[in-house]
């Protein structure tokens, strides 16, 4: 007798992998800050799986399968277009502390929220790398969901960044993931 195996996941298998992935993410921000840095790697490859993975050039990523029309805040600071002569090295979205190897107020909660594929599109290190670029490369080549030994033009610019002794690329993805972590876990909190 063949067993029938459903071909997609229900509504409910997808809400309980996005509590998952939660999870993975809240306790993978824990290791890292305890000092277990390879951690960046596991939070850029739920990153990528919660916020833009794509299968055939097409959206897969959980949020969009869990909901309709997900927003997040805007950047609380927009990267100026470079001008004729100008080049822009390094721009910083956020607070920075003397002593800390984190970013505040990277998103401004004030503001009205956006559509994910636009939140995705801003830029967040120069003018040409942006949420989705910084998310994907670290996954697809520092081992998040790959590995490859040819870095990226995101990936040569975030590597050669330091915040204290974190790369800008690892820093930037630890406070992405604490803002999806709060966003996610406001729904999961209102659901229970």
């Amino acid at each position: 007798m063949d067993i029938l195996v459903p071909s997609e996941k229900s509504s409910e298998q997808l809400r309980h992998e996005l509590i998952d992935s939660v999870k993975i993410l809240k306790s993978s921000i824990q290791l890292y800050d305890e000092g277990q840095k390879e951690f960046f790697k596991i939070i850029s490859g739920q990153l990528r799986l919660l916020l833009c993975d794509t299968n055939k050039n097409k959206d897969n990523s959980l949020v969009n399968k869990v909901f309709f029309n997900f927003e997040l805040h805007p950047l609380s600071f927009q990267i100026p277009e470079e001008k004729p002569g100008m080049t822009i090295l390094f721009a910083m979205s956020g607070t920075l502390t003397s002593n800390s190897t984190r970013i505040f107020d990277i998103f401004d909660l004030t503001a009205a929220k956006i559509p994910l594929e636009k939140w995705l599109e801003q830029k967040i290190f120069d003018t040409t790398v942006s949420l989705r670029g910084l998310i994907k490369s670290v996954a697809d080549k520092l081992g998040g969901a790959h590995v490859d030994s040819n870095l990226n033009e995101t990936l040569q610019k975030t590597s050669t960044t330091f915040i204290n002794e974190d790369t800008s690329h690892s820093i930037y993805l630890l406070e992405i993931a604490r803002y999806i972590v709060d966003q996610l876990q406001h729904w999961i909190n209102n659901r229970i």
